[in-house]
This record gives structure tokens, C-alpha cells and sequence, in this order.
């Protein structure tokens, strides 16, 4: 008996998360923000580039340099263009940078980072009175621009409509993303593109209320710009990005996770000589949380 009685009482509870997880919420993505908003900023992100050529089966040179770093700061906005940031500057609490796995030289406590966003949509990051190495530019521009200078991030693209609940998922805008991914050199075919978002799960940041969106894509590359000589094998980029809207339309805590590889496959052939191959993986990724400081 109490055991019938101990499962009854949990089938109450459970029955009512069951009705709150199917429970359709009305979910937006962009959060206006306005000159003067301020967040606490915690980043961790990588920056991996690995290029390798073979002949005959046999490997004939391997570039890798892999950078990772970590950032907490505090964020101000001092520009807004249509609700969105377009000038923010970083002051930085704590930065740390590695270069394949060592430390090296990265700006101190007390760095003033500016990052500004042009009319055109072109992003420019510097520091205030010091330049940044080309190691520490890549590096805080994974941290701090990776999540709004790629078209695949856009709210756009995720594309939500209508109210959804947990186990939802919508394919992705495509026609929006071809636009922008297509170039005079290059141009994406609507068959070579793929994505879906799915509403996985309601989850707490802190003490704000949040849908877990992750949306995955698939994007098989043309031909692009080649050094001279070499024909074009396979392109392919994928991504992965989860996102936590808060539930409240208010809030403008911001957390998010990207990871976007791409692959290039590449040949050249001469008469008499052995095929050279040569492979580009290039891989980034970020995870971010911007908490709104009141």
C-alpha cells in the first residue's frame, strides 16, 4: 500500500510538469537594446585552423595552430542601430589566451576593447591605447563578434513563427540564408542547404526562465577562389547553435553556443607527377553569457 500510494503522489507532479513542458510559449529572439545597457560578460572560445597536404598516400606538410581564451568583463553599449548594438565597448576583468595549448601575452585587467559594426554590416574590434596581435584579434573577435557577424546566427534564419512547446522542430529560412551566403564567386544552391531548430527543453540561467533552441545546419560549399592550378574536390560547413531565449520578452540575458566547422578538399595534378592533395578543416567556437546588470 504505501507503495501504491508513494507512486500515485509522484504521478501528480509529474503529470503537471508534463503539462507545462507541452505548454506552447511564444518565443522571440531579438532583444532591442538601447544606449547605456550594461552586461556581465563570461566567454570561453577556440579558434582551430588545420591545413595538410598528401601525395602517393604520403603526408607531405601539416599546419595547425589551435587558440583558445576566456573572458569576463563588463559590456556597455554606446550605439544602437535599428534596436541592435552597433558600438560596444569591453572592459576587461580577466582574459587569457593559448596558443596550442601554451599561455601567451594577452591586454590586462583594465582593457577598454571597442567593438563597432559599420552601416554595411562590416565589424571592427580594437583596444584602447595598446594594439592587439593577430593571435589575440582572432581570438576576441570568436569571443565577442563570431555570434553576430555570421549570417547563420540571424534571428532571421532561425526563423520562428506562431507559438511552439517543447519536441518542436521548423526548418530553418532558407531562402533568407541563401542570400546571404551566395557570392559572385561562389553561389549555394537551395539543395545543397539544410537545417532544422528544435525547442528542446525549458531551462533555468540563473533566475530567468528560458527556451532551449538548437538549430542545426548543413551547407555543402562550391567552388570558390583557388590558388592557381588547383581543381575543386568537396567544400562542406556545418554548424551547431543552441540558444536560450528567455521566456520573458523583457529580459535581455543573452546565452548562446556556436560551433562551425567547414572542410575544403583541394587537388592539383602535372603530367608524370603524383596528385597533390591538399585538406582545409577550419573550426570556431563560443559560448557566451551576457547577463543584463540593473
Amino acid at each position: 500500500m504505501r507503495v501504491a500510494r508513494l507512486l500515485t503522489s509522484m504521478c501528480i507532479p509529474l503529470a503537471l510538469f508534463s503539462v507545462v513542458m507541452a505548454e506552447p510559449h511564444e518565443i522571440k529572439l531579438d532583444r532591442p537594446v538601447k544606449v547605456g545597457d550594461q552586461f556581465d560578460l563570461h566567454a570561453h572560445g577556440s579558434w582551430r585552423r588545420d591545413e595538410r597536404g598528401t601525395m602517393a598516400g604520403r603526408n607531405v606538410g601539416q599546419i595547425i595552430v589551435h587558440l583558445e581564451g576566456n573572458i569576463a568583463g563588463r559590456v556597455s553599449v554606446l550605439a544602437v542601430e535599428s534596436g541592435k548594438p552597433s558600438k560596444v565597448k569591453v572592459a576587461v576583468k580577466t582574459l587569457s589566451i593559448k596558443k596550442n595549448g601554451i599561455a601567451i601575452e594577452a591586454p590586462p585587467a583594465g582593457t577598454v576593447i571597442i567593438h563597432s559594426v559599420t552601416k554595411d554590416g562590416k565589424h571592427a574590434l580594437r583596444a584602447e591605447d595598446i594594439d592587439l596581435s593577430s593571435d589575440v584579434h582572432k581570438v576576441l573577435n570568436v569571443l565577442l563578434v563570431l555570434t553576430d557577424e555570421l549570417p547563420f546566427c540571424d534571428c532571421r534564419v532561425v526563423d520562428v513563427k506562431g507559438a511552439k512547446a517543447v519536441g518542436d522542430s521548423w526548418p530553418i529560412d532558407k531562402d533568407y540564408l541563401l542570400k546571404q551566403l551566395s557570392t559572385p564567386e561562389a553561389k549555394v544552391d537551395r539543395k545543397d542547404l539544410s537545417g532544422v531548430t528544435a525547442f528542446e527543453a525549458i531551462e533555468s540561467v540563473g533566475d530567468t526562465r528560458c527556451a532551449r533552441l538548437t538549430t542545426k545546419l548543413e551547407v555543402r560549399v562550391p567552388k570558390g577562389q583557388l590558388p592557381k592550378g588547383f581543381q575543386h574536390k568537396r567544400g562542406e560547413l556545418n554548424m551547431k547553435m543552441t540558444r536560450w531565449s528567455p521566456l520573458n520578452h523583457e529580459s535581455k540575458l543573452d546565452r548562446v553556443t556556436v560551433n562551425l566547422g567547414s572542410i575544403a578538399e583541394a587537388f592539383i595534378e602535372a603530367p608524370g607527377k603524383p596528385r597533390l592533395t591538399v585538406v582545409f578543416k577550419f573550426d570556431q567556437a563560443v559560448r557566451r553569457t551576457m547577463t543584463p546588470i540593473k
